[in-house]
């Protein structure tokens, strides 16, 4: 039979309710994390719908507050009159021919916006 640490035998001391409302649940959640390595915790949340039917099935997804970690790239290929313009508002890469070339040989970036006349020149 596995023996309960002292660390563990302690965290459970803490809790005493079966269930916590959500303000105290994060305070105690915070208070008795004592790992060496970043916890996390899980929510599992009962909504009463039937999932046979059309009107009750829930899809959607959940915005992180701090994202999920990638940064976006995003490539801007414009005429040269346009590149300083393009970095301004944001872009990462900004070029004409010279850029296409660089993509295929080694640049990776996750969104790409281009005039028409060089939609050719891209594939």
């Amino acid at each position: 039979m596995k023996t309960i640490s002292k660390r563990l035998d302690l965290e459970r001391k803490k809790v005493t309710q079966e269930s916590y409302d959500m303000l105290e649940a994060i305070k105690l959640v915070k208070s008795t994390a004592s790992a060496k390595f970043v916890e996390s915790v899980e929510a599992h949340i009962s909504l009463n719908i039937d999932p046979k039917y059309a009107d009750q099935q829930l899809r959607t997804t959940v915005v992180l507050p701090k994202g999920t970690g990638k940064s976006i790239r995003i490539a801007v290929l414009c005429s040269e009159d346009k590149v300083n313009e393009a970095l301004t508002a944001g872009a990462d890469i900004a070029g004409n021919e010279d850029l296409i070339e660089d993509i295929g040989r080694y640049l990776k970036f996750r969104i790409t916006c281009s005039y028409t006349r060089y939609d050719a020149k891209i594939s």
